[in-house]
Parts: C-alpha cells; structure tokens; sequence
C-alpha cells in the first residue's frame, strides 16, 4: 500500500482540502483510505454527509483496516505535529506533501517544515502552491520561483484559488460535485497534482 501525508504546520493552507481530493481523485485508481489524524476532524466532518468515494476513518481504526486491500492511504496530518509525529510520519509515509499558499508567511513556514524534516533524515516530501490567485496576479510565479531558489522539492501542478472551494465545504461535498465552470477547473488541478503524485509513487 501506498501511504501518502499531507502535512501542514500552518493553517489555512489549503491541507484537508488536498487530502479530501488527493483521495477522492486517488479512489478513482484503486482502494483509497483516507484517515483523519487531525484532532479538529475536519475530514471526517466532510465524510459524514456520505458523498466521499474513499473510506474514511480516524487514525485510531487505521489497525483494523491495514489488510483490507487498500491500494492508497491518505492522510490528513495532525496540525503543527511535533518532530516525533513528523519523523514517525516519514518514516510511515511513501511521499509527504506540503500544501502552501504563496503568501510570505505560509512560505516561510514551509521553509521551516523542511528544516524539521531534513532533522529527521526525510526526503521523501514535496510542496505543492495552492490558492493561487488568478492572473494578472503574479504571486504564483513569484512563489514557486522563490522556493526553487531555495532549493525546495516542488510539484509542478497546482491549485487555483476559486470559490469552488468553499461551496465544496460547505456542501460537504467533493468539488467534482460542485455545479459551477470553477468547479470544474478546480476538479482539473487536483486531478494534475494527483497524476504527478502517482508518477512519484511509482518512482519511489
């Protein structure tokens, strides 16, 4: 089984949403898990209205589905997870991703997540820009830019920033769900970051 995290010491970023859609788009390729580690459950909040394709559960049940045929496990991480929970976290995990939006405090956040990583002996992780405002906003370009700079491992897709979003929330739905154009575009990103995750998956 393929475990990917989705890890975030900020909030805001944009992390349950990954997770949310990284494992909606991933059940579409085989047996998704999705678990909730984070003590808000947010995710198993989204989960309750019962239009998630994955199976979704809390950390603590993850043992007794552990052979049940499950292809992919996604994991919504606990926030701001202490350098224990980050180590035991790459250790358990075949990739990491790092959400982050390109606003100055959320890159310098990131930076500081891969210093905690780096401590721990971890490569196996990549950061991936989301609410990325539309043109002529320059502020994606500028933050990937900036982070390959600092030699920080990116994904090449990304996340737009859309209203989609919220109304996916709110429904509680996936935004593939959402009837609206933005919606659709917003499906095709997680649909680009899940496509590369797959290729790393591979790769590792």
């Amino acid at each position: 089984m393929k475990v990917i995290t989705v890890l975030g010491f900020k909030g805001g970023v944009g992390k349950t949403t990954t997770a949310v859609h990284l494992a909606q788009a991933l059940s579409r390729k085989g047996k998704t898990l999705l678990v909730d580690g984070d003590a808000n459950r947010n995710t198993l909040g989204w989960a309750s209205s019962g239009h998630l394709a994955p199976t979704t559960i809390s950390e603590k049940q993850v043992p007794r589905h552990m052979n049940q045929g499950y292809e992919y496990m996604v994991i919504d991480s606990a926030a701001r997870p202490s350098p224990d929970e980050v180590r035991d976290l790459a250790e358990a995990s075949t990739l990491l991703i790092l959400p982050t939006t390109p606003e100055a405090m959320s890159l310098q956040v990131l930076l500081e997540t891969a210093q905690t990583l780096q401590k721990v002996g971890a490569s196996n992780y990549r950061g991936l820009l989301t609410m990325i405002p539309p043109h002529p906003s320059k502020e994606g370009e500028e933050a990937r830019t900036f982070l390959q700079s600092e030699g920080f491992p990116l994904l090449s897709a990304h996340v737009r920033l859309t209203k989609a979003f919220r109304d996916a929330s709110a429904s509680q739905v996936p935004v593939v769900q959402v009837k609206s154009a933005q919606a659709k575009n917003a499906w095709l990103d997680y649909e680009q970051v899940t496509r590369e995750v797959l290729a790393l998956l591979e790769e590792a």
